[in-house]
This record gives C-alpha cells, sequence and structure tokens, in this order.
C-alpha cells in the first residue's frame, strides 16, 4: 500500500473500498472494492488529477472487469450511512448509476485527448 498520492487508499485490485466501521473506530478502513466506491473515486479524481492517471487507469480497469453481462455491477456492502453505527442504506441504481459516470467521464476524455490506454 503506498502512503502518499491517489492510490494511498486504493485497494491492490485497482478499486476501492471503505468499510462502514470506520465511523466506531474513527479512522479509514479500508474494505473490499465496491462499484459505486470506487466510481466516487475515479469521479474525484477526474476533476482533481484528470483522467490519465496510473490510479485511474486501474480503476477503470476494475469497472470493466467486474461489470456483468447484462451492464450492470453487484454491490453486496452497505455503502450508505443514514446514522454512523446505527443505521446504513443499500442505495441499488448507485451501484450501476455512479460506475456508468465514471466510464463516460474516461470516454469522453479519451475522445478529447486522444486515446488514453486502460491497462
Amino acid at each position: 500500500m503506498k502512503t502518499e498520492g491517489p492510490s494511498a487508499v486504493q485497494n491492490e485490485d485497482g478499486g476501492w473500498g471503505e468499510s462502514c466501521l470506520g465511523y466506531a473506530k474513527g479512522r479509514f478502513v479500508r474494505a473490499a472494492s465496491t462499484p459505486m466506491q470506487t466510481a466516487w473515486a475515479l469521479l474525484g479524481l477526474s476533476v482533481t488529477d484528470g483522467m490519465q492517471t496510473n490510479a485511474v487507469r486501474r480503476g477503470i480497469q476494475w469497472l470493466v472487469d467486474h461489470q456483468r453481462p447484462d451492464g450492470t455491477w453487484d454491490e453486496k456492502l452497505a455503502t450508505g450511512t443514514e446514522f454512523p453505527n446505527v443505521f446504513y442504506l443499500s442505495y441499488h441504481m448507485y451501484r450501476n448509476y455512479f460506475p456508468l459516470f465514471a466510464l463516460s467521464q474516461f470516454s469522453k476524455t479519451r475522445s478529447e485527448h486522444g486515446r488514453v490506454s486502460v491497462t
């Protein structure tokens, strides 16, 4: 795990995930990569670092590799918070909406700045 830069909390598999246990511990707690959190990280990085960094390419590849044949993504972890440490939510469409949004931003960058390789 790197300690600086945008990939400091990126999982080894290229995605991002944060556990709701972080509320109880008062710090970031890494979790398995999720489509929604990976997309949120990619969208944030697209604004600050652009879509051409290695961290972004790895995240995009994670989304592509985990997309189901019907175009959706599975997300088993609750990633929404209503009341920390008490009540968590699963936004069922966010797991599809945000990855599609992140992929569209990546595609837009490819067409505006020439081809950007995912791998």
